[in-house]
């Protein structure tokens, strides 16, 4: 899995299985995508996986809620 952590220039920085990060052309990448976007590589290319980053944006959620609702 690749999360896209930040851009710098003409790459998105991305954090792959949690573990070491990778500079992906932003050529590679749809229109539109943005930092915290989970990507699947499709037919040489990326795609926003919408359920992937749907569901990190969710467990985030509920992690900040238990942080700061004590």
């Amino acid at each position: 899995m690749l999360i896209i952590d930040r851009f710098e220039g003409d790459y998105a920085v991305c954090e792959e299985d949690g573990a070491k990060m990778r500079n992906i052309p932003r050529s590679l990448l749809p229109p539109g995508a943005k930092e915290g976007d989970v990507l699947a590589p499709e037919g040489g290319r990326f795609r926003v996986d919408e359920q992937g980053t749907q569901a990190r944006r969710r467990r985030i959620d509920g992690l900040m809620k238990d942080i700061f609702d004590q």
